[in-house]
């Protein structure tokens, strides 16, 4: 099963109720994403504090989730290039396998 959620959703109860799933033995694919803001002045620093805050959340077996993704793309204050090197910084950290 692939479950497809954001720490936003339920104020980060949708990730724990899916990890408490995941931590039960289901098999499962975990895909969260990140919705950048302006404030955000270090973006791939905010990504990867959100990924982990997630991976906590979501119990992955082997602690890194199965796809980071980032929300409303075209609406963000951060260029693509900054965004596309945030996300893959996620990945090089070992927090998630895609991205």
């Amino acid at each position: 099963f692939l479950f497809d959620t954001a720490p936003t959703y339920g104020k980060g109860v949708s990730e724990e109720t899916l990890g408490r799933l995941a931590a039960a033995g289901r098999y499962a694919v975990f895909a969260t994403k990140y919705y950048p803001r302006a404030r955000d002045r270090d973006l791939a620093s905010a990504m990867v504090d959100l990924a982990r805050q997630s991976v906590k959340r979501l119990h992955p077996a082997d602690g890194a989730l199965d796809l980071f993704q980032l929300h409303r793309v075209a609406e963000q204050p951060h260029s693509l290039e900054e965004q596309a090197d945030a996300l893959a910084r996620v990945v090089r950290s070992g927090l998630a396998r895609a991205a």
